[in-house]
């Protein structure tokens, strides 16, 4: 029994849920225009100048596949997801002729719009009304988590799009049987899990729970006749085995194991970012899972309150399934996933508020079925959730307003006159030594110079950093000025062997709360 034949519903003829849908996109239109010119280093801005300077240099004839992130040295190439955004971000910057920023600001809100669509194939294939259908939607559009993430330069927008879509797929295959589905899912299941695999999980989790309920459905109807499937049964199976599960995940293993051939290459890069050493920093320590403090982001803290707009969002997920006769599987099962997805990738989810882009859509879809019981209840349900609903999308935009928003209307330009200092002093093939400013692409990107950065403050003479030195010459690439920061600056003897064997001025040129800056001999 496939998800399109649980309670079918009904056309529904009520004009008010259009009218809420209309007004929650145009308060979400609102909300992205806010800050849209404004810096990128507003929030994690880490990661966003990451993606950033791999989308400037793909304009700058970068290969495509093995994209260059240039701040760790030659080769320049340190890819970790399949670069379809960067590609996307890249050709709206060429065709469009508007700045990287605003490029891949455009495709993140345009694959968050785009995002609503398999979403009501899938409430719809669930037996969810037209009209209810749009609002439960109406809570994504005014979620404090998505209104701002998704307008950031990030992956996280098409990201959740594939992996919806990949699902969305698989329940109407239920349905329907049709090829072209399996085909559909297939493809996006793929591109998902190259994009980004730690948004797929959640949504393979969700698909291995609808295979196997459809399977033991179907096996209870037939065991009174066989306990032996059929050839058609056991080709369908099959079919759904290998479209949604197998496909997947042998893409995201054999993606990983290319970008980690590609990473090895840089002798700065492998040390750190090979999958191996990764995997403390992305799956965390049991210790972690065990942390009143990383419950309490869960079910009381930073997530629930950026998905759903306050700390009580579980409470008031709780109270909605407690009242509703009907839709409490849904509900809970979409608790579940929201509770699985950051007790894999514990460590991620605790350090990065970004990834609850992954399963804030499950709390949502906990509160949305739990407030769909309510509309599909008896006289006085339908009333609590007539009155309820307008409280949770107020809710949401009213914590979006508090906090997120606040953060989009400063244009956050501290960097710029150290960036523009580099601009000054160096040639646009220069590259800039940087040392204590971990590998965040923030300041290349922004000064618009390949980097050399050292997070580990290691002297010349280490075997990694005499390799990627080499490289540099090999390439013919000259080293136009020393940019100290951070902690850094205390690292005297560090500085003083720069100075002395890669030609640094002695005395900084220029320097503020940030950095210091040393130009190279011959530096305009």
């Amino acid at each position: 029994m496939s998800a399109s034949s649980m309670n079918p519903g009904r056309p529904n003829g009520r004009r008010w849920p259009t009218v809420v849908f209309l007004a929650c996109l145009c308060a979400s239109l609102w909300a992205f225009s806010v800050g849209w010119n404004h810096s990128i280093v507003d929030r994690h801005g880490f990661r966003q100048a990451q993606t950033a300077i791999s989308v400037r240099y793909l304009l700058q004839g970068s290969p495509w596949l093995t994209y260059e992130t240039p701040v760790l040295g030659a080769p320049w190439s340190v890819p970790f997801e399949f670069p379809l955004y960067q590609w996307l971000a890249a050709l709206g910057s060429l065709t469009l002729g508007i700045p990287v920023d605003q490029s891949g600001r455009l495709v993140s809100v345009l694959f968050f719009y785009l995002l609503l669509l398999p979403l009501s194939l899938l409430l719809g294939q669930f037996g969810v009304r037209p009209g209810d259908r749009l609002l439960l939607l109406s809570l994504i559009l005014t979620s404090p988590l998505y209104l701002f993430w998704s307008r950031a330069l990030m992956i996280e927008s098409l990201a959740l799009f594939l992996a919806v879509t990949f699902l969305a797929c698989l329940v109407r295959w239920q349905g329907t049987a049709d090829v072209k589905w399996a085909m559909l899912g297939a493809l996006s299941g793929v591109l998902a899990a190259a994009v980004k695999i730690t948004t797929l999980y959640g949504f393979l989790l969700g698909a291995a729970v609808l295979m196997l309920v459809d399977f033991l459905r179907t096996w209870r109807a037939r065991a009174s006749r066989s306990l032996v499937p059929d050839s058609t049964s056991i080709r369908h199976y099959l079919q759904a085995t290998v479209s949604f599960l197998v496909l997947p995940l042998l893409t995201a293993l054999l993606w990983t194991r290319f970008t980690d051939r590609v990473r090895d290459a840089n002798p700065l890069a492998r040390e750190f970012l090979g999958s191996r050493a990764l995997e403390g920093w992305i799956w965390g320590s049991p210790e972690l899972r065990g942390d009143p403090g990383f419950w309490h982001m869960l079910l009381w803290g930073r997530t629930a309150a950026d998905a759903a707009g306050h700390h009580a969002a579980l409470l008031l997920v709780a109270g909605t399934i407690a009242l509703a006769r009907k839709r409490r599987t849904e509900a809970l099962t979409c608790l579940a996933l929201y509770l699985a997805v950051p007790m894999t990738f514990a460590n991620l989810h605790a350090v990065h508020d970004y990834y609850a882009y992954a399963n804030g859509i499950f709390l949502l879809g906990a509160l949305g079925f739990g407030t769909l019981g309510l509309l599909e209840g008896d006289t006085s349900r339908r009333r609590l959730a007539f009155f309820l609903l307008p409280g949770f999308l107020a809710l949401g935009f009213t914590g979006y307003s508090r906090g997120y928003l606040q953060v989009q209307r400063r244009d956050h330009r501290d960097f710029m006159p150290l960036a523009d200092t580099i601009q000054r002093l160096t040639h646009p093939e220069d590259v800039v030594l940087i040392y204590g400013w971990d590998w965040s692409p923030e300041l290349p990107y922004l000064a618009q110079r390949r980097a050399l950065m050292d997070r580990a403050e290691r002297p010349l003479g280490n075997p990694a950093m005499r390799a990627a030195l080499i490289n540099l010459r090999r390439e013919r690439r000259r080293l136009g000025v020393l940019a100290v920061c951070s902690s850094s600056r205390s690292h005297t003897r560090l500085v003083a062997h720069a100075q002395r064997n890669l030609g640094f001025a002695e005395k900084a040129v220029y320097s503020d709360a940030i950095c210091d800056l040393y130009p190279a001999a011959g530096t305009r």
